[in-house]
């Protein structure tokens, strides 16, 4: 385990985040996707809500700040890990339209646990990258990452497929405005088959 390294990745890595985000934001306006900048909205508020139930249970080697009790570096991690996530997803669906909504959410989920899981494994396992605040508790099965009670676990795992339910379903509702756009948002006809669920 490379302890030493957690305070140098540490000092920088918000300003790596926040020039990520900003690089982001000019990424999607130069290359005329700046209507999808609402996926990282939808992401960074699911990381508010999740750094927010989560409360001080985040606590590292090194200090990162702390904004009205959520700590950065994970609201800045999940928010950009969901973001890229869904924009890249997305982007595979747009291949797939065909496919039911409940497959595309089961894909979702398991691309995003391989990913999750990866990243966790190098952050504690390579980097050392400790939870101070979990590290009392057992990791995931046969990965040992993922430190923390069974509710943190479960959240870890679940964010991100609620986060892309939340977008898929938004797309959809735009979708079917545009569709219908003599009529009020409420009257606007809002049928799913079953075969488009599955």
């Amino acid at each position: 385990m490379c302890v030493s390294i957690v305070p140098v990745i540490a000092s920088r890595s918000l300003v790596l985040f926040a020039a990520l985000v900003a690089m982001t934001f000019l990424y999607m306006i130069a290359t005329g996707r700046a209507g999808k900048l609402n996926y990282f909205a939808v992401s960074f508020l699911y990381a508010i809500a999740w750094c927010s139930a989560a409360g001080n249970i985040y606590s590292y080697e090194a200090d990162y700040p702390v904004v009205l009790g959520m700590n950065l570096w994970p609201l800045l991690c999940w928010s950009t890990a969901m973001f890229w996530g869904n924009l890249n997803f997305f982007h595979l669906v747009d291949r797939f339209r065909n496919r039911g909504f409940l497959r595309l959410l089961a894909a979702d989920a398991v691309i995003h646990w391989f990913f999750l899981i990866l990243c966790e494994c190098l952050a504690y396992h390579v980097f050392g990258f400790i939870n101070l605040g979990t590290r009392g508790y057992p990791g995931l099965p046969i990965f040992d990452c993922i430190h923390g009670p069974r509710w943190m676990q479960a959240a870890y795992l679940l964010l991100e497929p609620a986060c892309f339910a939340t977008i898929y379903f938004m797309e959809r509702f735009r979708n079917m405005k545009k569709t219908s756009p003599g009529k009020p948002f409420i009257f606007v006809n809002i049928r799913f088959s079953v075969e488009e669920i599955i």
